[in-house]
């Protein structure tokens, strides 16, 4: 569950999902044939398409090939059992056979039929039979319908086959018939797919402009991916893993010289002929060697696939896969030479030890080792389904993206979430056009567009189709997943969003006028359009260019005691608009579980290195920095709305119930941040009315520590405009609830539940355990400090501290600043926390410098509420 798909799985299920005659034309235009995907259609058709469901189809593969390549073991060497005993363990614990064998790809299914066709062509030499024929010739034709590049398997086949039959024209007349039969079988889909699979290639080779593999370079990488797997992260681990395998490799290849050289000459003997393959005349025992065969099986895949890389150079990360069905015979050969030299000087038990400590380390990199984590799509689809809304649509221009939602959002739970729509947005190589543009106009006029954007191909598409949204949509969200991986979120209002006149400066920034649009709206991720119109103060344009990143803009809805339920943050202002005048359409999405009420939308600026925002300075002095644009009613929804809307950050497994009142989960508080005693722990709950007639409750909140006893905690009621009895059934409600931990609380772990409690009674519910809350403690100094040139006498502010001393330098090299330290002794801790305030007054009275702001020392923050009684401290 913790390995997302990535993009080839995607391709997967999406040609998967398809209809099948739209999956064989798409297929048609790709770099694989379609019997794998056909397979997984019926497949996803009974299972579903969810990811373990995915994955099941290619670990029942994975586990078929373990007692195949037994069976093929059996019949190569039938009088030798250790060699097919230690090809089946061998394979079994193979890091790059694991690999595949959860990959929703084809590659482990033509391996497994690479081995039934193997074995189908062995009986045809030792049988050759009608039976034989037909069975080899419809296996041949399956393993082409499933990987293009089994075809070298099957060349290897035949010229093995040629030459064992070179002196038997019969024979050949029936291996080739095999071959006509298995090629009559497979011409249909040759002369449909290969016009499109030349000019798909031939692109695809243009686009990625990949450089050919040396040949030392070629046989490294598949000689180590065959012994350790593709994951090879920097390490010992790695190191020790190449070590085995070449151990591996080359130990057997020494010991069978040595043995060689070693063997008297009066020893040598014509070879035995292998028991039980029954030589004709025609076929001299001397022909059939199962080493030669094996040997022809490998080579000759290896060798054609370095002549294409030659010719074509496409070899991605990970390329060796499309020669993973040579596995077997790489380690039938290795089983062979183990079982030969299992005797001789230790060398074969040596070398299964190296094969076994390079198995053991990939497969050990296959667990620990994140895989595909830049391609995880799961926070990004969840957050498009979380924050959807009917009528909405997730914009792919990559049939991949489609796949990831197919598979994240499986059909029974998109029917029932009644969300976004997956679409794509064109089929093939896309590139801007009046075609795609009409596509987002479609999209723009059912609702939200949301625009999950892939940034690492080069392509510029997606800067193409952001630039088109900008200039015709208000920008709702734009967020990065990964550093290649973005979603934007747009939606088109009905009217434009009117604007009035807006007098505010914040820095370097002047906002002209503003508009929020529409008044009323319903808590049911509906969006929200918000429309700035500024320009810069006192900058040129140039100057503004070079610092605009330095800043950023941030948009809140917010409640009558300022607690905000959705914020919106961009950087740069001006990136949702063009030049230093710019009009800026932006806005959010109100999120499901608002109580109704009237709500305030503001705006303020920051500085982005610092957090910090700015104070307006046209606005009153000592104005907040948030400045209010327009008060909005949000109203409840009229149906009730499924539970995924909701942004729970910590699911309940099994949500708790008094009297219909579901605690669905919790956002905030138990995640890995450490919150500093004195600090407000602020936690959002997220209920849910399962009753036509609700009781009163009210909430508890109870951190305890690890022998369970509580050392902080709150009950109340936070919403006194929206009491539990009124909630509407079905209703999904966010509760926000804090409190302050004290100052003297020790760094630690401690647990935070929560439960409903009756007003009346105060009878409380069964506690809800909602995590670990991380807590560090400021380390104090509680001894008194020799201070030179205390204050006399020592200021005292209220019961809470006193200043003993001030002390201020010029900062070196500016000659406008000044080094202020102040030293305090603290009584008791101030809530809610305090800013120290620096005035620097002229004698005529005059204020010619200020500084505001929370309480820091050498060490960081020290807010005033982390302030432990009788402590020491210097401020900065």
């Amino acid at each position: 569950a913790w390995q997302p798909l990535w993009w080839d799985e995607g391709y997967s299920v999406y040609f998967a999902t398809e209809p099948l005659a739209r999956m064989v034309a798409l297929t048609a235009r790709d770099i694989h044939p379609p019997l794998y995907y056909a397979l997984l259609h019926i497949w996803t058709g009974i299972f579903g398409a969810t990811p373990p469901a995915l994955r099941t189809l290619s670990i029942l593969a994975g586990l078929a090939a373990v007692p195949t390549a037994v069976w093929l073991a059996a019949r190569l060497y039938p009088e030798r059992r250790r060699v097919a005993v230690l090809v089946g363990l061998l394979l079994a614990f193979s890091p790059l056979h694991l690999f595949y064998s959860q990959e929703v790809r084809m590659y482990g299914l033509a391996m497994l039929m690479g081995m039934v066709a193997t074995g189908l062509f062995w009986e045809l030499l030792k049988r050759p039979r009608r039976a034989a024929v037909a069975a080899y010739a419809v296996t041949a034709a399956l393993g082409l319908y499933t990987l293009y590049y089994l075809g070298f398997l099957l060349l290897a086949h035949a010229l093995y086959g040629i030459w064992a039959f070179r002196r038997s024209s019969r024979r050949l007349v029936q291996l080739a018939t095999a071959y006509l039969v298995a090629g009559v079988l497979y011409l249909p889909w040759l002369l449909y797919a290969a016009p499109r699979l030349v000019a798909y290639v031939g692109d695809k080779v243009v686009a990625d402009q990949d450089t050919p593999l040396t040949l030392l370079d070629y046989l490294f990488r598949h000689v180590s991916a065959l012994g350790m797997g593709h994951l090879r992260p920097e390490g010992i681990a790695t190191t020790v893993g190449l070590a085995a395998t070449g151990l591996a490799v080359l130990l057997p290849v020494l010991g069978m010289v040595a043995r060689r050289v070693k063997a008297p000459r009066a020893d040598a003997s014509p070879p035995r002929a292998t028991p039980g393959l029954h030589p004709t005349p025609a076929l001299s025992p001397a022909v059939v060697s199962p080493a030669v065969a094996l040997w022809t099986f490998v080579l000759v895949p290896f060798g054609c696939g370095f002549l294409l890389n030659l010719r074509l150079p496409f070899f991605p990360t990970g390329g060796e896969r499309v020669l993973l069905f040579t596995l077997p015979y790489a380690l039938l050969l290795l089983a062979a030479a183990i079982d030969q030299l299992w005797s001789t000087w230790q060398v074969g038990k040596i070398t299964l030890a190296a094969a076994a400590v390079a198995g053991a380390v990939g497969i050990g990199l296959f667990y620990r080792t994140p895989r595909y984590v830049e391609h995880d799509y799961r926070p990004l689809i969840g957050q498009a389904v979380q924050q959807g809304h009917p009528g909405d649509t997730f914009f792919a221009i990559f049939p991949w993206q489609v796949g990831y939602w197919r598979a994240y959002v499986p059909q029974v739970d998109a029917d029932q979430i009644d969300g976004p729509d997956p679409q794509l947005a064109a089929d093939g190589a896309l590139t801007w056009s009046p075609a795609l543009a009409a596509a987002i106009d479609r999209a723009l006029a059912e609702g939200t567009l949301w625009f999950p954007e892939p940034l690492s191909f080069g392509s510029t598409l997606p800067d193409e189709i952001e630039a088109y949204l900008r200039a015709n949509a208000a920008n709702l969200l734009r967020r990065w997943y990964s550093e290649t991986t973005r979603l934007s979120a747009w939606h088109r209002f009905p009217q434009p969003v009117a604007t009035t006149a807006m007098q505010g400066t914040f820095g370097p920034l002047h906002f002209q006028a503003a508009g929020v649009a529409p008044a009323i709206v319903t808590s049911a991720n509906e969006a929200l359009g918000i429309t700035l119109a500024w320009d810069v103060a006192n900058q040129e344009p140039t100057t503004w260019a070079a610092s605009a990143d330095n800043f950023f803009v941030t948009l809140r809805l917010v409640d009558e005691n300022n607690h905000a339920w959705a914020v919106r943050d961009y950087t740069p202002p001006g990136s949702l608009g063009s030049a230093t005048e710019a009009t800026d359409h932006a806005g959010f999405i109100v999120p499901v579980g608002l109580p109704p009420g009237a709500y305030t939308v503001a705006v303020g600026v920051g500085d982005k290195e610092s957090q910090v925002l700015l104070s307006p300075s046209t606005v009153a002095d000592g104005a907040p920095p948030l400045q209010p644009l327009a008060t909005i009613q949000v109203r409840e929804p009229a149906e009730a709305l499924p539970v995924e809307r909701l942004p729970i950050q910590f699911p309940q497994k099994q949500p708790p119930v008094d009297q219909g009142l579901a605690l669905l989960g919790h956002a905030g508080a138990t995640d890995d941040d450490p919150t500093l005693a004195g600090d407000e722990l602020a936690v959002t709950l997220f209920f849910q009315n399962r009753s036509s007639a609700p009781p009163s409750r009210q909430l508890y909140l109870s951190l305890l520590n690890e022998d369970g006893a509580g050392v902080a905690g709150w009950e109340g009621w936070p919403l006194p405009t929206y009491p539990t009895e009124i909630w509407p059934a079905g209703a999904l409600v966010q509760v926000p609830a804090a409190f302050y931990l004290p100052a003297t609380l020790e760094s630690g772990a401690y647990t935070l539940i929560a439960g409903l409690l009756d007003p009346i009674s105060r009878v409380k519910s069964a506690p809800a355990e909602l995590g670990v809350v991380l807590v560090r403690q400021r380390v104090g100094n509680f001894s008194a400090p020799s201070l030179a040139a205390p204050l006399t006498p020592i200021v005292r502010f209220g019961t809470h501290a006193q200043l003993m001393r001030y002390a201020f330098a010029p900062v070196p090299g500016d000659a406008t600043s000044l080094d202020l330290t102040l030293d305090w002794q603290a009584y008791q801790s101030l809530l809610p926390p305090h800013h120290i305030f620096v005035h620097v007054v002229a004698p005529d009275g005059t204020l010619l410098a200020q500084e505001d702001a929370p309480p820091s020392t050498a060490e960081g923050l020290a807010p005033t509420g982390s302030w432990q009684p009788g402590e020491y401290l210097s401020t900065v």
